[in-house]
């Protein structure tokens, strides 16, 4: 058990270097979602409540450093993503390194022993591949962290699933309160039947596997790309009036191009 545990500290994320990492063509196994719906899944999780607060967000940091740090985000979300993809490859290692190494390239059984042996000697050099098993977060801080390092990743998620939740909830309780009042006696009344409406709407989805929730998501992506629409083409439309496009406005808003003080307003919508 000792020995299994020293060759997990060695072939953790922190230890191993310079090793390839590339993923297993698939394209001759069983296919999962398409690409158009592929495109559909990943613009609902890019483009959340924070896209309508952006603008916002970037008048008050100013032009030129949102830009600055919508791309620094941009950057450690991609480097974040490759981490995930090099320690699911690292796992897939530890646990069968036979899918890197045969038995006559290692000269005998192959063990996570062996596979260590041979990248330090550099006989044999290891491309470490993301197959067909796909590793979960908690399997892979339960792996690298241990028990401990799997419970404080799974609190730190549950915090912030469920404040997103609340943020969530509580936005769209009060803005269909403010839209649509019910004839009730007092004001928590309206808000609470929008929150239990919401809850209704939510928790189903969430008990869904994602093949299940196709035509849902297609319908979400349909209604986003629809808002984008209708936001540049009014833009677009106040562009070519020839008249005055708002009227009460006086002068110009100005934008600053560089404002810390709207950073702690941005940096929680950017990321």
């Amino acid at each position: 058990m000792e020995e299994r545990n020293d060759e997990k500290a060695l072939l953790s994320p922190l230890r191993l270097r310079g090793l390839r990492v590339a993923v297993e063509d698939s394209s001759s196994k069983k296919k999962g979602f398409g690409f158009v719906v592929a495109v559909a899944f990943t613009v609902n999780y890019i483009m959340g409540t924070g896209f309508l607060t952006l603008p916002y967000a970037t008048a008050q940091t100013g032009s030129v450093l949102a830009i600055v740090a919508l791309f620094s985000m941009a950057a450690l979300s991609n480097i974040a993503k490759d981490y995930v993809l090099e320690s699911s490859a690292r796992a897939e290692l530890i646990e069968n390194p036979s899918c890197f190494l045969t038995e006559g390239q290692a000269g005998g059984i192959v063990t996570p022993a062996l596979v260590r042996r041979i990248h330090i000697s550099q006989d044999l050099p290891l491309l470490l591949t993301v197959k067909k098993r796909k590793y979960e977060m908690p399997t892979l801080c339960q792996l690298f962290l241990g028990y401990h390092g799997k419970v404080l990743y799974m609190i730190c998620l549950s915090i912030y699933i469920y404040g997103a939740l609340l943020a969530y909830g509580t936005v769209f309780a009060n803005s269909v309160a403010a839209m649509f009042p019910l004839p009730a006696p007092h004001a928590d009344a309206t808000y609470g039947v929008y929150l239990g409406l919401f809850a209704v709407l939510v928790i189903p989805l969430s008990c869904l596997e994602l093949t299940e929730q196709i035509s849902v998501q297609m319908a979400l992506a349909s209604c986003r790309l629809l808002m984008v629409a209708c936001m540049v083409g009014s833009v677009l439309a106040a562009c070519a009036h020839t008249g005055e496009s708002f009227p009460e406005q006086q002068e110009p808003v100005g934008i600053p191009l560089w404002r810390w003080d709207g950073m702690p307003v941005f940096l929680p919508i950017a990321c």
